[in-house]
């Protein structure tokens, strides 16, 4: 889930994954596998990529109670629904 969400900002800031981890300062490969969801993300390194996308961590966590008053308004990502 949380993989999804960076991807899914990721894809709204239109930035590539190069561009995101140049931004936090890891290699390419470790967004690839945060997004796909092979490698756990420590604290430290979301708060990063919340800032870098300019959301809140709450956002990258698919939660938006406790967010901002703009972030609440943002629309949701939808789960792909599962046979």
């Amino acid at each position: 889930m949380v993989g999804q969400q960076i991807q899914y900002f990721r894809k709204l800031r239109h930035l590539r994954q190069h561009e995101l981890a140049a931004k936090i300062g890891v290699e390419r490969s470790n967004i690839s596998y945060y997004e796909c969801g092979k490698y756990d993300i420590p604290v430290s390194r979301l708060q990063a990529i919340a800032a870098a996308l300019e959301v809140c961590v709450c956002e990258l966590l698919g939660e938006h109670q406790g967010c901002s008053p703009a972030a609440q308004r943002r629309p949701r990502l939808r789960q792909p629904k599962t046979l």
